[in-house]
């Protein structure tokens, strides 16, 4: 019996798959209705995460002059550069990233409530 074939006996029903929670259900749904929109939910949730940890992201503070390193193009050691008054530019964008979650945060809660006012 060197040319016949065995079969392998599998129960009638496939492994069951475990299935996704439902947030991450609706995440996927989402971003395959709507690329743009979890694209732009992608740069939203970077900011924040900017935002909140710049004090970690940024290798300097915003206001830091480096010795000996004005207006040096981007490299590994400052991924941006420096400006001309020897700043690290990437550390000034990460600080700056709360300057601008704040106003736009602030922004859409203002005409939130202007917009939802008593109507009397």
């Amino acid at each position: 019996m060197a040319n016949s074939v065995g079969t392998l006996v599998v129960g009638e029903h496939a492994p069951r798959r475990w299935p996704l929670p439902t947030l991450a259900r609706l995440a996927l749904e989402f971003v395959r209705r709507k690329p743009l929109g979890a694209l732009g939910g992608a740069i939203v949730l970077a900011l924040l995460l900017m935002a909140v940890f710049a004090d970690r992201i940024a290798p300097y503070s915003y206001d830091q002059s480096i010795p000996l390193a004005r207006s040096k193009p981007p490299s590994a050691q400052f991924w941006m550069g420096t400006d001309n008054l020897s700043r690290d530019v990437w550390s000034r964008v990460v600080y700056g990233a709360r300057i601008s979650v704040t106003v736009g945060f602030a922004t859409v809660a203002l005409a939130t409530v202007i917009a939802t006012g008593d109507r009397a």
